[in-house]
C-alpha cells in the first residue's frame, strides 16, 4: 500500500489496484512532484486523466485542492479509487468510468476549467502525447494551468505553448510540468 504524504489525509493508506496495466506514481515521485507545485494546489480543480488509485487527486485534495475529477476506464481501478475515497472519507471528488477522450469532450461540453491535470498514463505506449495534444487542442484549461505529465521517456513538447516547463527524472521515471 501507498501513502498520503502531506496535508489532511497525512499518512492514511492508499490502495492499489490488481491489474497489469497499472503502475503507482511512487512516493518519493509523488512528494517530489508536489513539491514542485508548492501552494499552486490549493483552491484548485483538479483533473486526473488516467486516475489508477487516484492517489495523485486523492495528495492533491489533502493539500487543499477544492474538487478533483478522478478518470479511469478500467473497472478494477474505479473499484480501487472508489475504495480509497471512502476509506480515507474524500468528499470533495467525482468518479469517472470514462475513456479519457471521451472525459476530455464531457468537460469541454461542461464547459470546466481545469486548474491542475495529472497524465500518468500506462508507459510502453504514446497515451501521454495523445492527451496533452486534445488537451491543448480544446478549452478545458483555466487560464493559469499547469500540466504534469509522467512517463517512461523524455515528452518531446512545443515549450513555446507554456510560460513555464520543468523536467524531472527520477529513475526510469519521466515528469514534466507544464505552466501555460
Amino acid at each position: 500500500m501507498m501513502r498520503i504524504i502531506a496535508g489532511i489525509y497525512r499518512h492514511r493508506q492508499i490502495r492499489q489496484p490488481t491489474v497489469l496495466t497499472t503502475r503507482p506514481t511512487k512516493d518519493a515521485v509523488r512528494e517530489a512532484i508536489f513539491s514542485a507545485l508548492g501552494q499552486s494546489v490549493s483552491g484548485k480543480i483538479i483533473l486526473d486523466l488516467f486516475a489508477g488509485s487516484g492517489a495523485l487527486g486523492i495528495e492533491a485534495l489533502s493539500r487543499g485542492a477544492r474538487h478533483a475529477i478522478l478518470v479511469d476506464h478500467d473497472d478494477a481501478c474505479i473499484k480501487t479509487i472508489n475504495q480509497n475515497i471512502n476509506d480515507i472519507g474524500v468528499s470533495d471528488a467525482e468518479v469517472w468510468n470514462s475513456d479519457y477522450r471521451v472525459a476530455l469532450k464531457r468537460l469541454l461540453a461542461a464547459s470546466m476549467k481545469i486548474d491542475i491535470v495529472f497524465l500518468d498514463p500506462p508507459y510502453s505506449n504514446r497515451l501521454c502525447e495523445l492527451a496533452l495534444a486534445i488537451i491543448m487542442e480544446t478549452d478545458i484549461l483555466a487560464p493559469s494551468a499547469i500540466i504534469v505529465a509522467e512517463t517512461d521517456h523524455q515528452l518531446v513538447l512545443d515549450e513555446a505553448k507554456f510560460s513555464k516547463v520543468r523536467y524531472y527524472k527520477y529513475g526510469k521515471t519521466h515528469v514534466a510540468i507544464m505552466w501555460r
